[in-house]
């Protein structure tokens, strides 16, 4: 499948001495220093300690947390959709505010969902004003860091790194790549489900199901790593069927269905809503769309990522709901009310049952060493942090996967309001020079190349993980992910550059405007 490009050599473009050039490591110096100077000062008036700044306890509903909740929603929904408008680009960090902001909006349902545990419903009421505005601050310091990180990339003319080496070529080498790899993927998630004789999907425990699906440690590396490459092969595979819609009939339309089918049975749903995140935007980076057209697939992609929620649950647990004409409120309805969109609810009870004694980065280590063996890091498992969710709450660990405790959960949890100020703002800036990249990208004038727009996709979702560790093991997938793509597609190019005469060149490419179309 992986094809030697036809022999030829490379010119350097002019631009390949220009600079400034735009990349994550401009911001180094400035993480570093900010670090030595927060750090000192964060120890110093005991900021990272949540206990003394008063009682947290508030009643359920109160006017100024709605007030809150209400503009939360409308930062993360608003915000992203007018830049996706502006830019003509749907971004995955867009989608994901999106996410966040559905996520919230369970604030107004959480009465009915904090029921599902009666014991402990009083607390979940009484704390979630806490989560809500920990939250809050936390995206207020995001959207302050990218909007001010945005500004100066504009500002000082960063530009993007110019290719060296032809666009077709990486392309080319790309897309069978991820064939290779589709295939591969295909029989690490079915082999799990032909071995236990188990469909998570269709079984009435999903949760038992999908806990012997993956309990060999060998196969749920694989079937774990599989899930974390699926969204970055549907999407290059898509983008290669938008070339040329043939392949949509070919062996291209058969790996990206089996896929999506095979992993929509695990009943594991979010390497499903990320790959549909990723494919919207490499197809939109590629593929000039009108703007009308981009906000449908905005609240389309939202609408679907609640509809499949609810509707996956009603169809394991109660399927004769989806008989009658009523079936898509129904969905929407278990999408809340159910075990789903509930990042809120899980928070709130998680912090209910809190000490709030702050841990101080322990689970930040423990996502930093997810892919270390067991034997080596015995404390992995206690490190993790859905699992530190689990215990804080007393229910038994093998009775749950782990508890999602809201985006800037983590950092409260470990660093009080310290810790949320300190992450919104750093991903804030982070997420700034990538999405910057990824619009200069899309714009006109700019010659498409897929192997860029997947290498940006994956840095965005490499940092989705700052805001939840648990997420530690996909972190690394998806930096091996980005190492395979260099070796397998990249080093090969270069080596074949390196060995040309002067007088050879490869075909010029980087001059070629970007059309209109893929």
């Amino acid at each position: 499948m992986l094809s030697n490009p036809p022999a030829s050599s490379f010119q350097p473009h002019p631009l390949a001495t220009q600079k400034p050039f735009l990349s994550l490591s401009l911001l180094v110096p400035w993480i570093l220093g900010g670090m030595c100077l927060l750090v000192p000062l964060i120890y110093w008036f005991d900021a990272y300690d949540p206990r003394g700044w008063g009682d947290y306890a508030t009643s359920w509903m109160n006017s100024f947390t709605e007030n809150v909740v209400i503009i939360l929603c409308a930062s993360l929904f608003v915000f992203p959709i007018c830049w996706v408008v502006t830019k003509r680009v749907i971004d995955s960090i867009a989608l994901t505010l999106g996410q966040q902001a559905l996520i919230f909006a369970g604030y107004f349902y959480l009465d009915q969902t904090a029921d599902h545990f009666p014991e402990s419903a009083d607390g979940i009421l009484s704390i979630s004003g806490l989560v809500i505005l920990f939250n809050a601050v936390g995206f207020l310091f995001f959207f302050i860091g990218l909007g001010i990180v945005y500004r100066v990339t504009k500002t000082f003319h960063y530009q993007l790194r110019p290719l060296t080496i032809p666009a077709d070529l990486l392309d080319q080498r790309l897309i069978s790549l991820a064939r290779l790899m589709g295939l591969v993927c295909i029989v690490f998630i079915a082999e799990p489900m032909i071995l236990t004789h188990s469909i998570p999907l269709l079984a009435s425990e999903d949760t038992l199901s999908r806990e012997d699906l993956i309990a060999d440690s060998s196969s749920r590396a694989l079937f774990q790593a599989a899930g974390a490459f699926l969204p970055f092969i549907v999407a290059i595979l898509a983008v290669g069927m938008v070339r040329k819609p043939s392949r949509i009939f070919g062996w291209d339309g058969i790996i990206v269905g089996l896929m999506l089918l095979l992993q929509l049975l695990t009943a594991s749903r979010l390497p499903i809503a990320i790959a549909v995140a990723v494919m919207l935007s490499a197809v939109t980076m590629h593929l000039k769309l009108p703007r009308w057209l981009l906000v449908i697939s905005f609240m389309a992609y939202l609408s679907l990522f609640t509809l499949l929620s609810g509707f996956t649950s009603l169809l394991r647990l109660n399927p004769h709901a989806l008989e009658n004409g009523d079936w898509l409120a129904n969905s929407v309805q278990e999408a809340y009310l159910g075990d789903n969109i509930i990042d809120l609810r899980d928070g709130s009870w998680v912090f209910s049952k809190w000490d709030f004694e702050p841990l101080m980065g322990r689970t930040y280590l423990g996502g930093a060493l997810a892919m270390v063996p067991s034997g080596i890091f015995p404390e992995k498992k206690q490190f993790h942090l859905g699992m530190t969710g689990v215990r804080i709450v007393g229910i038994p660990e093998e009775e749950h996967f782990g508890l999602r405790i809201t985006f800037f959960g983590e950092a409260f949890l470990n660093f009080g309001w310290a810790g949320v100020i300190v992450l919104g703002t750093l991903i804030g800036a982070l997420y700034a020079v990538i999405l910057r990249q990824i619009h200069l990208v899309a714009q006109p004038g700019t010659q498409s190349c897929l192997y860029r727009s997947i290498t940006l996709l994956i840095l965005l979702q490499c940092l989705l993980p700052l805001g939840n560790t648990s997420d530690g093991f996909i972190l690394w997938a998806q930096v091996g992910l980005l190492f395979l793509m260099w070796l397998v597609v990249v080093y090969p190019l270069r080596r074949r550059l390196s060995t040309l005469t002067p007088s050879q060149s490869f075909p010029a490419h980087e001059n070629e405007p970007r059309t209109s179309g893929a």
